[in-house]
Formats: C-alpha cells, structure tokens, sequence
C-alpha cells in the first residue's frame, strides 16, 4: 500500500492498549478487544491474505497482535518493519 511507511502500523500499540485495559478492569474494552482479534487473526498483516474456514494463522509470539499466513510471510513483515511495532508496543 502506498500510504503504509514501513514500521508504522499501529496495530500492535493498540492490541497493548486494549489488553492494559482490560486488565485494568475497564469491562468495555473486553467486547471491543473480541472483535479486533476476530478481525485481525483471519487477515495475514503482511500480505492481506484471508483465512479459509478452519485454517489458523501464525500469531506474532512477541506482540500477539499480527497474525501470519505462512513463516515466509511473518519473516518478510519482522524485516519490513514489524520489528519496530513489537518495541513500541511494549511500552
């Protein structure tokens, strides 16, 4: 995508929020939390590729907030640019 400037995706920061609020107590980020994850765990954060019925994407183990069709896919996202979101988002 032309408007996505490599190790910029907001996408890890925000699960972190989320998650932090939940933790937190705040019971209003629980359902919105649900629906990030269902989004995000059928749509390969590097290719954009969506899961067929019953296949399971590669988590990201550091950050838990990118999901991955394939090793070669989350391999090509970590050297474009992902490595920087984890940092962030362990804030």
């Amino acid at each position: 995508d032309q408007w996505q400037i490599p190790g910029s995706n907001a996408v890890p920061t925000v699960f972190f929020w989320l998650r932090k609020s939940r933790e937190l107590g705040h019971n209003d980020t629980r359902e919105l939390l649900k629906e990030w994850e269902s989004f995000w765990q059928i749509h390969c954060a590097n290719c954009a590729k969506k899961s067929q019925a019953g296949e399971k994407f590669k988590q990201c183990s550091k950050c838990k907030a990118q999901w991955y069709c394939s090793k070669e896919c989350q391999v090509e996202a970590w050297r474009a640019g992902h490595k920087k979101d984890c940092k962030r988002a362990a804030i």
